[in-house]
């Protein structure tokens, strides 16, 4: 895939996947960009088995004669990698997406770190004012309580705020949960 950038180095393509086991970044190699001031050419590979979410690593298309010996990153890690770098410079142009909005839109939020899905919640003791409370999981493994008097307590368990829905959730400096809604 190409990518375009004003901010990001060689070396910010194989930082960002460090955190993304057994993938490797390979540079195939730079140009001059006509749209910002560096260019590359760039491949994900990974090593065989399957990424962090289970998802099976299929061959890489060698391009020339169909499925190759390599193993190619799968769709989630390619996102994940993605949006390292766009955290690093967010009007980047990498493949299809010209910058993190347009990125964002065309996944439609599924690598948004606001958006969540829920694994379940549990029913904390009401607020002093009656309301309901709830302590919310979600499939990363982070668990946040709501805000006493919260309005979007009153949504929990509707199939829109239930266990396995995505949510977009806004949390607090002390990481409550002020708002969530559908994603």
């Amino acid at each position: 895939m190409r990518i375009h950038s004003d901010h990001l180095t060689t070396d910010d393509l194989y930082a960002a996947a460090e955190n993304l086991h057994g993938v490797y970044v390979d540079v195939r190699h730079t140009f001059r960009s006509r749209s910002r001031r560096n260019g590359w050419d760039v491949t994900l590979y990974a090593e065989p088995g399957r990424d962090r979410e289970g998802t099976k690593r299929r061959p890489k298309n060698s391009g020339t004669y169909g499925a190759g010996m390599d193993k190619a990153a799968t769709y989630r890690e390619h996102g994940w990698w993605m949006l390292e770098l766009f955290a690093k410079d967010p009007d980047a142009a990498i493949g299809i997406y010209n910058g993190v909005e347009d990125f964002h839109r065309q996944t439609r939020g599924q690598f948004d770190p606001t958006v969540r899905t829920i694994l379940r919640y549990d029913r904390l003791r009401s607020s002093v004012n009656g309301n309901p409370r709830y302590r919310v999981t979600f499939e990363d493994g982070s668990a946040h309580n709501g805000m006493s008097d919260a309005g979007w307590a009153y949504a929990m368990g509707n199939p829109e705020m239930r266990e396995g829905s995505r949510v977009r959730v806004d949390l607090t400096r002390a990481g409550n949960i002020r708002s969530m809604r559908a994603a």
